[in-house]
């Protein structure tokens, strides 16, 4: 009838894979198991140095999903580079999961011109229990600089009353007078 005066945890065993602590006076701490079952042995010895050994089985379960923080709606110049490392990406953390993965996907809607659009990224955190969350960001991507002329039109001089005038000036159109300009977009 040993009242719990004078037991000490004397050893522990089969730990892997636990946030495990001993204070060496009897407290034992296991945090953030994770989702599993994990099992480990202890020897408790009394004061008559009388020893029992016994099996411990701890179950973690995780059923939260990690939490995201988007990125800020951003928008950008046609051109630019839409990539999350450049845009931004969500913080990501879970309550189990050291290294939750994240994933993206992106939908895209087309404006007004082919080069002005709209994505929607929406970023998927998962942990290693399979929960997940997500967030989404918009990325407006506008055409916001005009064109550069590189070359300018040719003046185009007509003869007044000549029967070519028609041809001439067609011609001309068709060749931007000459013109010559390149856009980003």
């Amino acid at each position: 009838n040993d009242t719990g005066q004078g037991l000490q945890v004397q050893s522990f065993s089969n730990t892997t894979g636990l946030d495990f602590q001993h204070d060496g006076a009897g407290l034992i701490t296991v945090s953030n198991p994770g989702s599993g079952s994990f099992t480990f042995s202890y020897s408790i010895t009394d004061r008559e140095g009388q020893v029992a050994t016994a099996v411990v089985t701890i179950i973690g379960t995780d059923d939260v999903a990690p939490q995201l923080e988007c990125p800020d709606d951003v928008i950008i110049d046609c051109g630019s580079p839409t990539n999350p490392s450049v845009i931004g990406q969500p913080s990501i953390t879970d309550n189990c999961d050291p290294a939750p993965t994240l994933i993206f996907s992106d939908e895209e809607r087309l404006g007004a011109c082919p080069f002005v659009k709209t994505i929607e990224r929406t970023f998927e955190g998962t942990d290693a229990a399979g929960n997940s969350s997500n967030c989404t960001q918009t990325i407006l991507i506008k055409d916001e600089d005009a064109p550069i002329i590189r070359q300018n039109a040719q003046d185009l001089i007509l003869d007044c009353g000549s029967v070519d005038n028609e041809a001439l000036t067609e011609q001309w159109l068709e060749n931007n007078g000459g013109a010559q300009a390149e856009d980003a977009c």
